[in-house]
């Protein structure tokens, strides 16, 4: 899109303002020749550029070349094909929240800019003054008089939100609720788009415990661990006197590095536990855990796999995790 100077010695950027504000979702005052200004719509606010295989503008008035004429031209074409029209017609989303904080919001807000669509924030009390309730069109409190980590867990106050406020979709951007099975379920049975697997799928790769016993039943090889998750650290014990040390225990319900502990002698596990379960309940809302044999110095090779939903799957190639951080990887 190029943006054409008024013929009267208007603003140049003028059009390409209209088209960050078209894509924002925005109407925009614009001048034009003669005095006055004009409102413009999101359609005819945004000019799409077709150019002939010569390489000239083929929709570029060739009479006067203002931009007065330019922005009347797409007035009057009703079918005018917007550039935020163009993006959103790929997804049908006029409006998206992302229910999580912080850069990962930050990125979803681009995106969804980016794409045509409306986007909303959700904050914490304490998150009031936090960037990225400032980068959305809108932003809601929820969860008051919770923790700063708890409101952002209370799905039932985000889906009512979302509802209220006519959104479409929900981006649970990493952590938080993005391996919530129950909050991915909610938005199905409340006619809100879920942006990532279905509910059924969250349930059995996003419980570890679900997920081992789905990889024991295609045959495949794996570390000796506990048949069920459990909060009682007297399970932990006997697992541990079964099969020896170290152990590892981890978060049942939960990744990125988070509610994981190596166990090395019996006298730790009661206090590790315990930490690693409270770390756990807080992260992710569950603390729920369960044990395997801690594998000394292992290769971290990971396969991820990205599907369409229509039927469509590919896999991304190999990536080496192994080197980590706090059990988190640090390059992948």
């Amino acid at each position: 899109a190029v943006g054409v100077a008024d013929s009267a010695g208007g603003n140049a950027n003028a059009a390409p303002l209209a088209f960050r504000a078209s894509a924002r979702g925005a109407s925009i005052t614009l001048p034009v020749s003669g005095g006055g200004a004009r409102r413009s719509s999101r359609r005819s606010a945004a000019v799409v550029a077709s150019f002939g295989a010569d390489g000239q503008d083929k929709d570029k008035p060739r009479s006067d070349g203002s931009s007065k004429a330019v922005l009347e031209k797409a007035a009057a074409d009703d079918d005018a094909v917007s550039l935020d029209g163009i993006l959103r017609s790929r997804s049908g989303f006029t409006k998206i929240l992302c229910a999580n904080r912080g850069e990962i919001a930050v990125r979803v807000f681009r995106a969804g800019t980016e794409l045509g669509m409306r986007t909303v924030a959700i904050f914490s009390e304490s998150d009031r003054l936090a960037t990225h309730r400032y980068k959305a069109d809108e932003s809601y409190c929820v969860g008051l008089g919770e923790t700063p980590v708890g409101a952002y867990l209370k799905f039932e106050n985000i889906i009512a939100t979302a509802k209220s406020h006519g959104v479409q979709a929900i981006h649970p951007g990493y952590g938080f609720l993005s391996e919530n099975a129950a909050f991915a379920k909610r938005c199905e049975e409340e006619g809100i788009v879920f942006i990532g697997p279905r509910s059924e799928t969250i349930a059995q790769m996003g419980d570890k415990v679900v997920a081992k016993r789905l990889a024991k039943e295609c045959g495949l090889p794996l570390v000796p661990g506990t048949e069920d998750s459990t909060s009682d650290v007297e399970d932990a014990i006997k697992f541990a006197e079964t099969f020896g040390m170290p152990i590892m225990l981890k978060a049942a319900f939960g990744g990125g590095g988070r509610g994981m502990r190596i166990v090395r002698h019996m006298n730790e596990m009661k206090d590790l536990f315990n930490r690693a379960s409270s770390e756990a309940l807080t992260a992710f809302g569950d603390g729920r855990m369960f044990l395997e044999r801690y594998v000394e110095a292992p290769r971290h090779i990971e396969v991820q796999i990205l599907a369409d939903g229509v039927g469509n799957v590919v896999h991304l190639g190999e990536r080496d995790c192994s080197v980590q951080r706090r059990h988190q990887k640090v390059v992948e």
